[in-house]
Order: C-alpha cells, then structure tokens, then sequence
C-alpha cells in the first residue's frame, strides 16, 4: 500500500482503515514499534500508540473527509497527551489544519502534519526498505546536504505560516516524526 502512494489523491482515496494501516506504516519505517487500535467503535481519539527509545507517541488518523482540523480535535489530543502520560501527540491529516489549530499547538509536544506534509513523510519512507534500513542515498556529491542540528539527518526547505502575510522558509528535519530540529534559511546580500 505504501508503494501505491503517488500524491495526496492517492491518499485521500484509501478507506479510513487503509490511511491508518499506511500512518502506522510509515512510523515502522522510522524504527518505532506500534499499537494500532483494535477497537471496532469509537478509538478516544488514539489511532495508533507509536514506541521508540522509551517515549511514547499518540497519533491520530484525520482521512479525507475531515479536510479541515479545528481546534477542538487539538485539545483533545493534549488532553490525552497528559492523561495517557506521553511524550507527544501526533496528528496526521489528508487536510490541513485551522489557524486556531496551529495556534493552540504552539510550544505544546504536538505535531500536526497536514497533507502536504504528509505526502512528503510518505515519500521519505518509501525510500526506506521495509527492513527499516535506509535505501541507497540518491543525493549527488555536488549537492549540498543540510543536517539536522539535533540529530545529523538530511533536512527538508519547509514553508511555515501564521496568517496569509507571515510566511517563512526553514529547514526541517526529514525525521520529524521523531525530531523536530530545524534551521533558519539565512539570506545572503
């Protein structure tokens, strides 16, 4: 399934079950082990339970037809965050997300990946063999690599935005489902 991803029309095509069996693919690939929810009614808003290097990562599984995420299903995700005592919170979305959303977000362990974003975990881990070894570097020696400061990964140019007139270019980790270290974009004269 994760092969068949081309675009966020591919993903936004899959039945919900399928998006989150791809999510919990994906965070295979980056090396956590996972818990998907085996519930077949409501899931309290944990889709699936992600494990690594002892932290805990809740994630939750906005498909298509929830294309806008308000503030509301943010709150309660950090509401979970505290009463499941984990590390963070994962919200993965085929959509995007409100500007409440990011702002209440803000300096919180809850990382919102909307489907722009999205598209790009995806093809990051499709580079990665299902072993969970990385595929072979296609980077040529002439390019230059920019490394994440906090854990020496390849990073990614992102676009950020508060509003329709801020919008700011950096550098972020291509590992951001387990690190959020980036790098301003610093202009030269």
């Amino acid at each position: 399934m994760l092969k068949g991803q081309t675009d966020i029309n591919s993903i936004r095509n899959l039945s919900w079950r399928s998006f989150e069996d791809l999510i919990g693919e994906v965070y295979r690939r980056d090396g956590y082990s996972i818990e998907g929810n085996t519930n077949l009614g409501a899931d309290g808003g944990i889709d699936i339970i992600a494990k690594k290097d002892g932290e805990t990562i809740l994630v939750q599984c906005k498909h298509w037809k929830a294309y806008k995420i308000g503030v509301k299903t943010v709150r309660e995700m950090f509401g979970l965050l505290n009463a499941e005592k984990a590390n963070e919170v994962h919200i993965m979305s085929s959509g995007y997300f409100t500007n409440e959303a990011n702002d209440f977000a803000r300096g919180k362990p809850i990382q919102m990946i909307d489907g722009k974003m999205l598209v790009q975990l995806i093809n990051k881990a499709q580079e990665v063999k299902s072993k969970g070894s990385p595929a072979k570097d296609s980077t040529s020696k002439s390019q230059k690599r920019i490394m994440c400061p906090k854990c020496g990964s390849d990073m990614v140019l992102k676009k950020t935005s508060k509003g329709v007139n801020d919008v700011k270019e950096l550098w972020a980790c291509t590992k951001f489902l387990s690190c959020n270290g980036t790098r301003e974009i610093i202009q030269r004269k």
